[in-house]
């Protein structure tokens, strides 16, 4: 009877043991990592969309957890070595991410955005900053340069021979006179060439100046522009033409492997933004939500925007080790929670949408 009851008590313990392994009240580690507007911290403890969906998640599984944070390479690497139980961070499901973690259903669909050196105001003080610069004189100075030397060469054919420019500095005047306006064509007749060279000169001119002055028109006119042409990105391949950053081991830059395109890797989008504005590279292509919180929380809309442009999906998912049997349970009570009337208002508290 006792050897019974030892043996009743031993299996007892162990189905105990067992339930408290598989259940879902043990204190699980779950890894974070700062990614407004969907992991953010303050005095008061972390906030933001992730962590309001996994405390409902959890406040439904009676589950009991604590926060640990991390940086994304590390949290990426204690999620594949099952340093934490789950991670909460927005990754995106990518082919090589799922080869050594596990991920949750969804609950977040967002575009790859591209990032560039914000479009200079149209402003009466730009216009005169441009107006003076040194590409608009250089420009003036040439097209005075290409009169004087046409005004030259005709009168040195003409002085001799037509009182109409005389010899002298006063006769030079006249040659310069007559080349500014057969460029402008306006032609007032004062001026006009007789012998033969003087003529072919002029015909010379008449047909150059109407080439050369386009040149120099548009020439002025971009100097003088104000508002700066943005990148013009149509396509993947059209980043290949310029020198473009993301961060280091992100679904962005598996993104840009697989569409051949050469980039910069940054460890985090702060420092990838930071060589944006300082002109180290012309774009930078990242997640769409977390490129527009980080642009306006740090006030930098003066200084980079989003392109009009967007590329592929992210599927923002919760993580997890290969060895974990938390998910099943997890994504019911996050499709229950996604479905849910609250999330559209969740999610607009925090400036998004589905």
């Amino acid at each position: 009877m006792k050897k019974v009851l030892i043996v009743f008590i031993l299996l007892l313990g162990a189905v105990t043991a067992q339930a408290q392994t598989d259940s879902p009240d043990q204190s699980l580690t779950v890894g974070v990592k700062i990614t407004p507007p969907f992991i953010m911290k303050s005095d008061n403890g972390y906030t933001g969309l992730s962590i309001d969906l996994w405390e409902r998640i959890a406040k439904q599984l009676g589950i009991i957890y604590k926060f640990k944070e991390y940086n994304f390479l590390d949290l990426l690497e204690a999620t594949e070595k099952g340093e934490v139980d789950l991670s909460i961070n927005p990754f995106s499901v990518t082919s090589e991410r799922e080869e050594k973690m596990n991920f949750t259903q969804p609950f977040y669909v967002a575009n790859l955005a591209l990032a560039v050196a914000a479009e200079q105001k149209s402003s009466i003080y730009a216009f005169l900053i441009n107006f003076f610069s040194v590409g608009f004189l250089k420009a003036i100075s040439l097209l005075f340069l290409t009169i004087l030397v046409f005004g030259l060469l005709v009168w040195l054919a003409e002085k001799k021979q037509n009182d109409e420019f005389g010899a002298g500095l006063k006769g030079l005047g006249h040659g310069i006179w007559w080349s500014a306006v057969t460029m402008t064509t306006v032609g007032y007749g004062d001026k006009s060439p007789r012998t033969l060279l003087g003529r072919i000169i002029g015909t010379i001119w008449m047909f150059t100046a109407v080439i050369i002055i386009s040149g120099f028109t548009a020439n002025i006119a971009a100097t003088l522009t104000v508002n700066k042409i943005g990148l013009q990105i149509e396509a993947v391949d059209d980043l290949k033409k310029v020198p473009v950053g993301t961060v280091k081991k992100s679904s962005s830059a598996e993104f840009l492997r697989n569409n051949n395109v050469g980039f910069r890797a940054f460890q985090t989008t702060e420092e990838g933004l930071a060589a944006l504005a300082f002109g180290k590279i012309d774009a930078f292509i990242y997640d769409e939500p977390i490129l527009k919180h980080l642009i306006q929380e740090n006030e930098l809309d003066s200084k980079i925007q989003l392109h009009e442009n967007r590329f592929g999906n992210d599927y923002y998912s919760f993580s997890a080790p290969r060895t974990s049997h938390l998910l099943e349970q997890i994504n019911i009570a996050l499709l229950k929670e996604i479905e849910s009337p609250e999330w559209n208002n969740i999610l607009a508290s925090y400036g998004l949408s589905r």
